[in-house]
Order: C-alpha cells, then sequence, then structure tokens
C-alpha cells in the first residue's frame, strides 16, 4: 500500500486492529499526523489519510479505501485512533482524535489544535462525520460515564484560556454527541487516558498521564474520582509518577496505558509505558489495583527483566496469541530503528517475558532495515503479521509504502 500525505512531509504514523467487515479477520487502520519542517509558515498542518487495510484469507493486507471510504479519507491528523461500537448496531466505528505535531516549526505553530473526525460503520461503506471542536488529543479514551451503552469519550482540549481542560463528549446513541467542558478536575491527558469503574461502588475515575500541570504534588500523572452521576469526588496521584521538587520535572513520560487485570483477582489494573528522559531510557510499569482506585506500583514483579533502554511510540496493543495475554510495544532506538527494540511481551503465568527477539526482529528487518512504525495482527492461520512502513525521500519529500511479513 502506497501513502503519502499532502504536503509530502515525513509523518508518524499510528494504528489499530479491528475486525471491521465481520469476517473473522483482523483488518488494520492507519493514520497518524504530518511533521512539517521548521520553515513552514501556516497554522493548520497538510492533511493525512486514513487508511482502512482489510485483511485476506491468506493473512495479506488489502487497501479498501476507496470503496468503504470513497476519497473522503483526508483528516487533520491523529495520535490515537480508536475503534468502538459508539451507536449500538453491532458494527464497529472509527473515531480520531484531532491532533498536529510539529516540534521544529519555529512559527509558533507546531501543534494548533485541530478537529476529531468519527467514520460509522454502515456495512459495506462508512459515513463520515466531523467534529466542529478543535482539540488537542494527545490521549482519547473511552468508556461509560453516564450509565449509557454506548461509550463517551474524553479527549484534550485545547483552549488555552480553558486551562486545557479535557473535553468529554456525552454519547446519545443516535450518533449525536453532546460536548462537556465543565469539569475542570478532568486536566488534559497529557500522552495517556483511561476510564475505570468501580462495580461496587459505581464510581468512576479517569486515570490522565503526564497531565504537567502541578495538580497533586509529587505526581506527574493521576486519578480523578467521580461517583457515578459524574460528581467529581477526589484526585490522587499515581503510583510510577513521583518526581522531587515543587514543579513538575520532566522524568516521567508516560505515554501510553493499556487497562487490563493482570493478577486475575477482577479488578481493573494498568500497564504503563515511561519513557522517563527521553534519551533511550524507558521502562515498563505495572499498576496492581489494591482497591478504591488505588494502586501499588509492582513492575518488578510482572516485568522483571527489563533493561530501561525503551523509547515508545504512541501505540500498544494487548491482546491474546494462543490463549496467551501478549503486549506489543512499537518502539525506537536514538538512531529511530524499530528493528531491533520494538518487542512483544507474553504472561503465560505470573509475569510478562519477553517473545524472541531475534524472530521480531527478523520479520521487521525482512520488510526491511528502515522500516517504521511496525504493529503486529493474527491472520487465519493462526500465524503472526508484522505491517510496517518503508519510507521513500526525494530531497525534502517523502513518502511511504507498507508491507506486511509473518513472524
Amino acid at each position: 500500500m502506497s501513502y503519502q500525505n499532502a504536503d509530502n512531509v515525513i509523518q508518524v504514523f499510528n494504528t489499530q486492529v479491528a475486525d471491521l467487515n465481520a469476517d473473522g479477520l483482523e483488518d488494520v487502520v492507519v493514520s497518524g499526523w504530518a511533521q512539517e519542517a521548521t520553515t513552514w509558515s501556516g497554522t493548520v498542518h497538510g492533511k493525512v489519510p486514513l487508511k482502512i487495510l482489510i485483511q485476506q484469507t491468506d493473512g495479506t493486507l488489502v487497501d479498501k479505501t476507496t470503496s468503504l471510504l470513497g476519497s473522503n479519507n483526508m483528516i487533520y491528523g491523529s495520535q490515537r485512533i480508536i475503534i468502538q461500537d459508539f451507536d449500538g448496531d453491532g458494527k464497529p466505528d472509527i473515531f480520531v482524535g484531532g491532533f498536529q505535531d510539529s516540534p521544529g516549526v519555529t512559527n509558533g505553530h507546531c501543534c494548533d489544535a485541530t478537529p476529531s473526525a468519527i467514520f460509522w460503520n454502515e456495512g459495506t461503506s462508512f459515513t463520515r462525520q466531523d467534529f466542529t471542536e478543535n482539540v488537542w488529543a494527545h490521549s482519547v479514551c473511552i468508556g461509560n460515564l453516564y450509565g449509557s451503552s454506548v461509550p463517551d469519550i474524553v479527549v484534550g482540549y485545547a483552549d488555552q484560556t480553558n486551562n486545557r481542560y479535557n473535553t468529554i463528549y456525552k454519547n446519545n446513541g443516535n450518533r449525536t454527541f453532546t460536548l462537556v467542558t465543565s469539569m475542570p478536575s478532568v486536566w488534559l491527558g497529557g500522552n495517556a487516558c483511561t476510564i475505570l469503574k468501580d462495580s461496587t461502588t459505581g464510581h468512576i475515575a479517569i486515570v490522565n498521564a503526564n497531565v504537567g500541570y502541578a495538580q497533586v504534588a509529587g505526581y506527574s500523572s493521576v486519578v480523578n474520582v467521580f461517583d457515578s452521576s459524574m460528581n467529581y469526588l477526589s484526585t490522587a496521584g499515581l503510583p510510577g509518577s513521583e518526581y522531587t521538587g515543587s514543579t513538575y520535572s520532566p522524568i516521567h513520560d508516560q505515554v501510553n496505558m493499556v487497562a487490563t487485570d493482570i493478577n486475575g483477582d477482577g479488578l481493573t489494573d494498568l500497564i504503563i509505558t515511561d519513557n522517563a528522559t527521553d534519551k533511550n531510557n524507558g521502562y515498563l510499569v505495572a499498576l496492581i489495583n489494591t482497591g478504591s482506585f488505588s494502586f501499588s506500583n509492582q513492575s518488578s514483579t510482572y516485568f522483571p527483566s527489563q533493561s530501561n533502554n525503551a523509547n515508545y511510540m504512541y501505540y500498544t496493543r494487548y491482546f491474546t496469541v494462543n490463549n496467551v495475554n501478549t503486549l506489543f510495544l512499537c518502539n525506537a532506538d536514538s538512531s529511530f530503528n524499530f528493528t531491533t527494540l520494538t518487542d512483544l511481551y507474553q504472561k503465560p503465568s505470573t509475569y510478562f517475558q519477553a517473545f524472541d527477539q531475534s524472530t521480531l526482529s527478523a520479520a521487521i528487518s525482512g520488510i526491511s532495515s528502515s522500516a517504521v512504525f511496525p504493529t503486529v495482527y493474527k491472520a487465519s492461520n493462526g500465524k503472526l503479521y508484522v505491517l510496517a512502513a518503508v519510507p521513500s525521500f526525494s530531497g525534502s519529500s517523502a513518502s511511504y509504502t507498507f508491507y506486511t511479513n509473518p513472524l
């Protein structure tokens, strides 16, 4: 599959995997955001294509974007793709939170807010709906906040005068959303967020990583707790995000969050990727839920043999392979090489164990030594496949071709 954004510049990719057409095979949605040159003089950056790749019975992927979306697939950019049934019709829809970020741009418009979009699954096509609000959706998470059967959406809000409080889209269930911006206790989830619910009390927690504000002294990530009617109750610091000093200190960069029951006690725990000081010294954090949204840092128990040399991208995947819980981590070294550090962890028993790195590296390298932003999906033959992009440069222009390769 060929891929090129509107301005023909380099791109950061994100992906999501789901069975979009109910054939029992995993499909892949590809998006991301454009990285404009330092001399960029505009505000909103060039648009990028959202691509839908449908898996065939032989494990390969075919670009079906045109037949499913027509030419209406260009978006302003996204850092998170959420695939979920948002209207209760039994078919998975695609939500992309508006996002752009070109840190090298010098005109003050590195990361202006942009609109989100949702693509409603009609069965044989998708209908696009654009949101009117401009957001900076560094993080996106979903959950049932208001008691309905369809998920609500929490995204980062980019109105500087509103102190970057999060935007909550209350899902009305009829392909409409009600915008809720009046909750100052819900701060911008700097890079990652998740929504948890206590089945006993009905209380709801929105966990935000890298809030960037000293919401709780000594912590860079927080747990905001609400009652079942979304009335604010409390805020606590999240273990694993501690820092010293009176102001925020960048010793944590927690960019992904996976909510799952790690220890089988029926409570939802957290796996967090922490890039530390962003000098390829990142690691994984395992937080065990001890009840009432309190967490215990038990990283050494569940990830006992980490190298602490990671640089995680804004994408993880937690899924089962042959009935074994599996965590995929898109991970690059200091030279932006994805073949050496991109990893799979599997949890066959008590703790997570690294998958055979040489096998995974060979699968990515088999596509190309310059392959970037790999992801994995399951094929009908039981194999795992790698999907990765190979860049092609011509002067300041960049284009990409996606390839697959079995593990």
